[in-house]
């Protein structure tokens, strides 16, 4: 059976075309859906992967939803979820544990959310893509000295500018002018320099630049779901609703309408690290049971990756406590709203790939001129490569500023890990995915019998027992929501012949099956004029389905 190969960062059209390879090579095996449509009419693909000749029906399978690239350059998010898609078609054959996930659950995997916005990062290359690219009209922003980003010198790329300062807070790296640093006490005989975004400056009046493109023309998606203390905050990224762009109402919508996911891992780069629910921090959580639960699922991830299982950087730092958050994020939605076990996965930033790990940055360990000495060092290192770090400076008679220089940073490479790390990077987390799928309810119907008493007269008598890792509810939490009514297990006993209750319901609700062997046990007394056979089947839309059949002599 085929599988993909990824190379690069893909673009919407070789990603698409990839996918749709994906498919036709194993239609056994996945299916590719679009489940909407960008701002831009470009479509959000999600791919299911299961055995549909086997198991229950999918939508009754729990599943593993896997989501990445909320963030437009965080693109090692789709490389992890394309590379994962990967494994599980061509492990299917000759692996157990991968067969006997896809024979009885199911993956939806969405490789990449922020498609417009990553399209735009690929193209401009600069600092002013978050989910998406919001481009701003000069002659209407009225702030004074505001910096609009633009690509002035044409090359395709909006980059950084910096220009001459005497009061300006950055320096050259001492020894190596290609890259900015911030400055200290020990800079003050060096020439200094004010960096800002590449482009032109709005009611310009010849005082300070103020460049806030990170705060005022970004949109980020992960802060644009209804999480619990969801609030409007102090730059437009949130959104002016929760679920106000389209590609996170199409994602939200998508997580409502398949009630069955049983677990979340969004995929992100950033220092490496894996970040559970917020309400779940604290010496003392809402829900006790599913900080325990989750901690067990994430510390198997720490295990896979080698990343900290924290709940946000702050953990580390200790300069921030959990409330301290900015609200709207894909996994405190999925656990808050929904009680579904989800965690976001750091996949790292390329310094990090250069011997600098989360824990020695966030402490300070490492400073920012070590931290950037080393960039600089392995581009020199690898001067074939595809990944620029810094580009060179170049001289540009701005309209406004005079003299200035274009270059710097490149914000892809700087913000995903190196290629040759990825293949690594990939398989860690592809085995963490794997070890959250296990993470399930498993209902099955023991002692499933009938006793004749008289007649036409039989006590029918069965056990239900959850040996999964997972309550039927999924979490605590899972058991306070009231989005999915109803959403207990539900049992029916149905018969091919005449059946009459005399005690006992044809169908019936049962409580939530904690994990780890809980079990309930039923009984009916029943006639059966005709004989035939009884089928019991218990499911719920939470992922339980199970159904035996017994002659009724």
């Amino acid at each position: 059976m085929d599988s993909i190969t990824v190379t690069d960062f893909y673009r919407y059209e070789t990603l698409t075309e990839t996918l749709e390879r994906l498919a036709a090579a194993a239609p056994d095996l996945v299916s590719l859906t679009s489940i909407g449509e960008t701002r831009e009419g470009r479509d959000i693909w999600r791919v299911t992967v299961a055995n549909t000749e086997t198991g229950p029906p999918i939508d009754r399978r729990p599943a593993l939803l896997v989501t990445a690239n909320l963030h437009a350059t965080e693109l090692a998010g789709s490389w992890v979820a394309l590379d994962f898609l990967s494994h599980l078609v061509a492990a299917y054959p000759d692996d157990e544990r991968v067969r006997g996930l896809l024979d009885e659950r199911a993956f939806y995997v969405v490789p990449r959310v922020a498609i417009d916005g990553a399209e735009d990062a690929l193209n401009l290359r600069g600092k002013v893509v978050r989910s998406r690219y919001v481009e701003r009209d000069p002659d209407e922003v009225y702030e004074t000295n505001t910096i609009v980003p633009q690509d002035l010198d044409g090359d395709g790329r909006i980059l950084t500018m910096r220009i001459p300062d005497e009061h300006g807070d950055a320096v050259p790296l001492e020894g190596d002018d290609r890259a900015m640093v911030s400055s200290d006490s020990s800079d003050d005989d060096r020439d200094r320099y004010q960096v800002v975004t590449e482009g032109v400056v709005a009611n310009h009046d010849g005082g300070e630049l103020d460049d806030p493109h990170y705060a005022h023309v970004r949109s980020d998606f992960n802060r644009n779901f209804p999480s619990r203390g969801w609030r409007p905050f102090d730059w437009r990224g949130h959104g002016r609703y929760p679920l106000s762009e389209p590609e996170t109402r199409t994602v939200g919508e998508f997580v409502y309408d398949h009630p069955n996911i049983a677990g979340l891992v969004d995929l992100h780069t950033g220092n490496p690290a894996i970040f559970y629910p917020r309400a779940l921090a604290g010496s003392d959580p809402e829900h006790p049971a599913d900080a325990e639960l989750l901690e067990e699922i994430g510390k198997r991830g720490e295990e896979s990756t080698g990343f900290p299982y924290v709940w946000g950087y702050g953990e580390l730092t200790g300069d921030r406590e959990p409330d301290q958050h900015l609200p709207g994020s894909f996994k405190d939605f999925a656990y808050d709203r929904l009680g579904i076990p989800a965690v976001i996965v750091e996949l790292g930033l390329f310094y990090n790939y250069l011997g600098f790990d989360t824990r020695d940055i966030l402490s300070g360990a490492v400073d920012e001129r070590e931290r950037t000495r080393r960039l600089l060092e392995y581009q020199d290192e690898h001067p074939d490569s595809d990944r620029v770090l810094f580009h060179e400076w170049r001289s540009f008679d701005h309209p406004q500023l005079g003299t200035v220089e274009i270059g710097g940073p490149d914000r892809i490479s700087h913000g995903n890990p190196p290629a040759e790390a990825m293949p690594d990077v990939a398989e860690s987390v592809t085995q963490f995915l794997l070890e959250f799928a296990e993470y399930r309810p498993d209902v099955t119907i023991s002692e499933f019998a009938a006793e004749r008493l008289e007649g036409d007269l039989h006590k029918v008598s069965a056990t239900i027992v959850n040996r999964g890792k997972l309550a039927t509810s999924l979490t605590e939490r899972g058991r306070e929501t009231n989005t999915y009514i109803p959403d207990r297990p539900r049992v029916d006993l149905r018969s091919d012949g005449h059946l009459e209750f005399v005690s006992g319901t044809a169908r019936r609700k049962l409580d939530h099956l904690e994990a780890g062997g809980d079990r309930t046990s039923l009984e009916w007394i029943v006639r059966a004029r005709d004989g035939g056979t009884a089928e019991l089947t218990i499911e719920s839309i939470r992922g339980v389905f199970a159904a035996e059949t017994l002659a009724l002599e």
